[in-house]
């Protein structure tokens, strides 16, 4: 995981309430200097649901269909990775709040 898309995420979490990842981003994130940013979930019962973490103010959800180096949001009521109400995957690399407000709106015209 490069800076970039760290920044993007930490960035995400401040705005969003759930955020979507691939698992590959997500051992990224178990590594140094990253670690230190996650709330570890330990209970077998949520992370069986997909909820692995929390980051920042974000639950961070682990799904086999997210696309590896993109995220997907919500800050809808999220009980279920594999809901309708996350954003279209967007790549890391250009997923600042601001590019992926504008996605979301375009959305609700499709």
């Amino acid at each position: 995981m490069i800076e970039l898309e760290f920044n993007n995420i930490m960035a995400v979490s401040q705005k969003y309430r759930h955020m979507l990842l691939s698992i590959i981003e997500f051992t990224d994130l178990l590594r140094p200097p990253y670690f230190a940013q996650l709330e570890l979930i330990t209970q077998k019962e949520i992370l069986q649901a997909g909820l692995y973490a929390h980051i920042g103010n974000a639950c961070c959800w682990i799904t086999r269909t997210a696309a590896p180096g993109h995220i997907s949001v919500s800050n809808e009521d999220i009980t279920d990775p594999n809901a309708s109400k996350w954003s279209i995957p967007v790549p890391l690399t250009l997923a600042d709040p601001d590019y992926l407000e504008r996605i979301i709106n375009l959305k609700a015209f499709w």
